[in-house]
C-alpha cells in the first residue's frame, strides 16, 4: 500500500503506533484501549488477551479502573503492551514497534494475525 495515497484520517485509522515511552490519557482502562467507546467488553478483552495484559488489568481493577497519571499504576512495558492492545482492537495492519522496553527485554515478535510470540 502506497500511503502517499492515503488521506491523514485514513492513514491515522489504519496505522497503530506502540511507543517507546507510551502516554496514557486521564480516563479508565476502557477509554484508554477504546477512546471512542465502539467496541464491546468481549472484544476489548480479547485485545487485552492478545497483549498479554488480562491479568495487570484485572489487578488494577478491570476495565472500570481509572488510570494513574501519565499511566503511573502500569509499568512502561505494560504501557507498551497496552498500546499493543489498542493496535489489536483497531486491528491495524501496520504496527510500528520502537526499541522498546518490553521488546528488548522479551524479544517480542509482533504479529497481528496471532498476537505476540517469543
Amino acid at each position: 500500500m502506497d500511503i502517499a495515497t492515503l488521506s491523514v484520517s485514513q492513514l491515522r485509522a489504519r496505522l497503530s503506533i506502540v511507543p517507546q515511552d507510551p502516554t496514557m490519557f486521564v480516563g479508565t482502562v476502557r477509554f484508554n484501549l477504546d477512546p471512542d467507546g465502539v467496541h464491546d467488553d468481549a472484544a476489548l478483552w480479547h485485545a487485552l488477551d492478545q497483549a498479554e495484559m488480562r491479568k495487570p488489568v484485572l489487578e488494577v481493577g478491570g476495565l472500570e479502573a481509572e488510570v494513574g497519571l501519565e499511566g503511573s499504576n502500569f509499568s512502561d512495558g505494560q504501557r507498551q503492551l497496552l498500546c499493543l492492545a489498542r493496535a489489536f482492537l483497531r486491528k491495524s495492519k501496520v504496527v510500528p514497534w520502537g526499541a522498546g522496553k518490553v521488546a528488548g527485554m522479551f524479544g517480542v515478535m509482533v504479529e497481528p494475525d496471532r498476537g505476540i510470540t517469543y
